[in-house]
């Protein structure tokens, strides 16, 4: 076996192809598979590995190509090329390669660099149906650590990632519960003191004894200059788009990609409309809602209620967006679908006292804005899942060890993660995260209360977790012009 002495790393490296043999798949003749049980196990791609192992859904009385029970799946062609999977013994489709590492190497340590070369490979898939090529496998170099070491390396190593993945799937469920939490609170907040359940908000047609929308609001279309004309654009009065909407949707719009002249709102059915409008995109994208924050033009593509005495801008604009779903369904046309403004006319709204109104949407407005605080922490905390993997594999498999992390400031995310110094070393309790930016009254930054409060880097997703924890029950925040968490006395 020939290897490569590093100067810059701990372990000798290898090329694949010298450290084990590569089985290409083949796929039998239809005429050759059965669903009955019959034969050899048949493996045609990557769909069939759920919960960490393949469901066998036929067989084969000739197999094509076998791969024995040790070795690793890569796969070769399709959307998944690049991905590394546990192997086992059956026959092999054309879309999966087998690679059977030399006795002695450890399969589970092979099977570890392997993974860490899988983002490489599927950057280098090619072709109308995505591919690599056995050269791209063979060619690939891998440190080799003393094989008596090989096996503790990959347990650990193992034993993170699945502390990883453990901690990605939380994640991912209490996004998913943060939008139904976001959904209920909408609906508690905004039923204020009716009894009555099953009244909504928003209705259509003659069935509500609720007024029509534009009875309490001024429903105003807009309208585009003639985009051929230069002498209508770029002159400085706000003209709203679809992609202004869909960038501001839910917030106040005080800046627009265009704007257009005096002399082009003159030449066309555009008209200025006034600050707390409150507009509603109506075709293709359905159900964009946003409240101008300074005089601004629209396309045709909103309507725009201009509120009267009795209605509040911020509380219309939080009942559009709760009743989007519903509004969407207003949509009419097989190829771009619209809301047509004689149905716009038809929308009842179940409003409230002005007080009640008020009320209710700075109640909503702060409780949103602690939720949005809390998700976009775990969406970071998120985002930084697959980088913490690369550098687990990485670190293992170069050898190389730190303790240290270190985040981008400006959104909480980290930028680097590594192994504790002794690889699976046990972790104990983190100290109090409170107390840490308690302490400290001008506020902490976030490497000095990630470390002050004892976590390492196989915890960030704790820290991350509890952060949104604190940020949510609003005894901390972050301050982003400062880039410190601080207490909130």
């Amino acid at each position: 076996m020939a290897t490569t002495p590093s100067t810059e790393l701990r372990w000798p490296r290898a090329l694949l192809g010298d450290l084990g043999a590569l089985v290409s798949g083949q796929s039998p003749s239809a005429d050759l598979l059965n669903d009955d049980g019959n034969g050899w196990p048949y493996i045609s791609g990557p769909h069939q590995f759920e919960n960490g192992a393949f469901k066998i859904e036929r067989w084969t009385s000739e197999p094509t190509r076998w791969a024995p029970e040790r070795s690793i799946f890569v796969v070769m062609k399709g959307s998944s090329a690049g991905q590394v999977l546990p192997g086992t013994a059956a026959c092999i489709g054309r879309d999966i390669a087998a690679f059977v590492p030399h006795e002695p190497l450890d399969l589970d340590y092979v099977r570890l660099a392997l993974t860490g070369l899988s983002p490489v490979w599927r950057r280098a898939a090619r072709g109308h149906i995505p591919g690599i090529r056995r050269e791209d496998v063979l060619s690939a170099e891998v440190s080799v650590p003393p094989f008596d070491e090989q096996p503790e390396i990959a347990r650990a190593a193992f034993r993170l990632l699945a502390s990883l993945d453990e901690s990605q799937s939380d994640l991912e469920q209490a996004l998913v519960e943060s939008v139904s939490e976001r959904e209920a609170l909408f609906t508690r907040v905004l039923r204020g003191s009716r009894p009555d359940e099953s009244r909504t908000l928003i209705s259509v047609g003659n069935d509500s004894d609720s007024p029509l929308l534009s009875e309490i609001a001024e429903l105003k279309t807009g309208h585009t200059p003639s985009r051929s004309n230069s002498a209508y654009w770029n002159g400085g009065i706000p003209w709203l788009g679809i992609a202004d909407a869909r960038d501001n949707d839910g917030e106040i719009v005080t800046e627009t990609a265009r704007t257009v002249t005096e002399e082009g709102i003159a030449n066309s059915s555009a008209v200025v409309l006034p600050v707390g409008t409150v507009s509603l995109s109506r075709t293709a994208s359905i159900g964009y809602v946003v409240q101008l924050g300074l005089p601004m033009c629209t396309s045709q593509d909103f309507a725009n209620w201009v509120c009267g005495d009795d209605l509040d801008p911020d509380w219309l604009q939080l009942v559009l967006v709760h009743a989007r779903p519903f509004l969407q369904t207003l949509g009419q046309g097989a190829t771009i679908r619209t809301i047509y403004m004689r149905e716009l006319r038809r929308l009842r709204i179940d409003a409230p006292s002005w007080e009640e109104q008020q009320q209710q949407a700075l109640e909503l407005k702060s409780k949103l804005r602690k939720l949005d605080q809390a998700a976009s922490v775990t969406r970071d905390a998120l985002g930084a899942i697959g980088p913490a993997r690369r550098r687990v594999i990485a670190n293992a498999i170069e050898g190389q060890t730190s303790a240290q992390i270190a985040f981008d400031p400006g959104t909480l995310r980290p930028v680097a993660l590594n192994l504790p110094e002794r690889i699976g070393a046990e972790l104990g309790k983190p100290k109090s995260l409170l107390e840490v930016v308690r302490e400290n009254a001008s506020g902490v930054s976030p490497e000095t209360a990630f470390n002050d409060a004892g976590f390492d880097a196989s915890r960030a997703h704790l820290f991350f977790d509890r952060l949104a924890q604190l940020i949510d029950e609003g005894v901390v925040a972050y301050d982003h012009s400062q880039e410190r968490i601080v207490a909130v006395r």
